[in-house]
């Protein structure tokens, strides 16, 4: 005899679906990384998702661990907000002469780039933050069904501070466009603000990964709630 558990509530297929989604998100959002001045976009090859969807079955590595991840990202955040006050004072003072060296011209090409790839940086943190919210209910999901889940509530609370750390990276960078686009060296400034869309794609990699291996651990808390068959009680 063996005492019937509740079934399942975590399906496989959602995770499966879920860590799939994570590829074309991050896909998404690899699409910021720049060329100077003008912005432009490489699609990830087939190749480079099939590696990416098989994250699963490979171990990760373990020697940079996400707590270290979080500090030098939350350092690259500050000293961000840091450089980004600087340019917004300078930007307000009256007594700095700043002569644009882009054109009007060529503005009209270059703004709308920039502002699709913040866009797609921003789609893909609300994107990964709904995906991080559907993992904490299932873990709710199997900490009712008295699996303990405390580990794995931790690690997704820390994605979360990831996310937060990328949506905090990714503020205020119109004062950064600015910058570059009244500046008189703009291909010296253009550097910047590239390093703020490119952390940004940075950090969203690690979330990612984190995100999947939170995957991986519900599959296999998950795996405690089966019901035990027939063979399985008699062995």
């Amino acid at each position: 005899m063996y005492k019937k558990q509740k079934p399942l509530t975590v399906s496989s297929g959602i995770l499966s679906l879920l860590l799939t989604a994570l590829v074309w998100f991050i896909a998404a959002g690899a699409n910021a990384q720049t060329e100077e001045p003008i912005m432009t976009t490489q699609s990830a090859s087939s190749s480079d998702i099939t590696t990416t969807t098989d994250l699963s079955n490979t171990p990760l590595p373990a020697v940079i661990t996400l707590p270290i991840k979080l500090s030098n990202w939350q350092t690259a955040v500050n000293n961000r907000e840091i450089e980004i006050n600087r340019k917004r004072t300078e930007l307000a003072s009256t007594s700095i002469v700043r002569t644009p060296l882009i054109s009007e011209q060529s503005m009209t090409i270059i703004a709308p780039k920039i502002s699709q790839d913040v866009q797609v940086l921003n789609d893909s943190i609300t994107s990964l933050n709904n995906i991080r919210t559907t993992l904490a209910n299932h873990l709710q999901d199997l900490n009712n069904s008295g699996v303990d889940t405390n580990v794995e509530n931790q690690h997704l609370d820390e994605v979360g501070q990831l996310l937060t750390a990328a949506s905090t990276q990714l503020q205020n960078i119109d004062i950064n466009i600015r910058y570059f686009v009244t500046s008189p060296d703009p291909k010296t400034d253009w550097i910047d603000v590239k390093q703020q869309l490119t952390t940004t794609v940075d950090i969203l990699t690690d979330t990612k990964v984190e995100l999947t291996k939170s995957i991986v651990a519900i599959r296999q808390l998950s795996e405690r709630l089966k019901p035990t068959t027939g063979s399985d009680a008699q062995n």
